[in-house]
């Protein structure tokens, strides 16, 4: 065989093999509902159906694998598995995985207690628990950090999921839990209390090695759907967050009221006053 059949053959090989692995990806899930989670033996939630539309765009097979956020993050290191969605950007992280340039999310972390709170500086002295790896713990601005800018000695309780920290406040194991915002923390029985911190961008995380095409799609598509507001990705919002009206935030019902009441009512009231006096 001459030079020329074999880069022929070289590159035939090379495209068999970037379309495969481009077809063929393993994602990490962990539990953080609605965003993540696995339910009767199924991965779900906001970013499972993102990607599962973007792989039918592109013709992928997805395939999930379900563990802690700890454990999937060190598989993702390690190269174990492709992809690990829902998860906040960091210098550290980023040394070892990469991550797509479009914010699919934002979130920020919140303190769960078995009573009402409104101060940091009642967690001093006290246990908190807390996931280890998360980025609301150990992040430029997680607690680890405002613990020690705030001068306040807390003990941190480091556990292995969101349950298991809402789990340990209500067993009496820890004073208050740290989960993200979008977690239902209120399973338990336990308040979201006022305090509140961390704002971040959430974004989707890949193995070092993964073809950087993969992820530009990725990206393409939710740009794309970003900017339509009929999209997959509103109604997907709509979908994990708005389709129980009991679960809208109460802020977020004053503002949708008010802007009702301002919008029927302010001009019928202008045409009244227009006609009577």
């Amino acid at each position: 065989m001459g030079k020329k059949g074999i880069f022929l053959l070289f590159s035939l090989v090379l495209v068999i093999n970037i379309a495969y692995v481009s077809k063929n990806l393993i994602v990490g899930i962990y539990d953080n509902p609605p965003l993540v989670y696995y339910e009767n033996n199924k991965p779900k939630g906001f970013f499972v159906d993102l990607l599962n539309e973007i792989a039918k765009e592109e013709n992928w097979k997805l395939k999930y694998t379900h563990d802690s956020f700890n454990n999937l993050l060190e598989s993702l290191k390690n190269e174990k598995i492709d992809i690990l969605p829902d998860i906040a950007y960091s210098k550290e992280r980023a040394i070892f995985l990469k991550y797509n340039s479009e914010t699919v999310f934002t979130n920020w972390g919140v303190v769960y207690s078995k009573k009402s709170l409104d101060s940091l500086f009642k967690l001093n002295n006290k246990i908190v628990a807390v996931p280890k790896d998360d980025i609301y713990y150990i992040g430029p601005e997680g607690i680890k950090e405002l613990a020690k800018n705030f001068h306040l000695n807390i003990q941190f309780l480091e556990l292995n999921s969101y349950n298991d920290v809402l789990k340990a406040v209500a067993d009496g194991k820890a004073y208050t839990g740290i989960i993200s915002r979008s977690y239902n923390g209120e399973k338990y029985g336990l308040k979201k209390t006022s305090i509140i911190f961390s704002p971040i961008d959430v974004y989707i995380a890949f193995s070092k090695d993964l073809n950087k095409t993969i992820i530009e799609n990725i990206d393409l598509h939710i740009k794309k759907w970003k900017n339509e507001k009929k999209s997959i990705y509103y109604r997907l919002i709509d979908k994990y967050f708005f389709n129980d009206i009991s679960k809208i935030p109460e802020w977020l019902k004053w503002i949708l009221i008010s802007s009702f009441l301002l919008y029927y009512y302010l001009p019928l009231s202008f045409i009244y006053i227009k006609n009577h006096y």
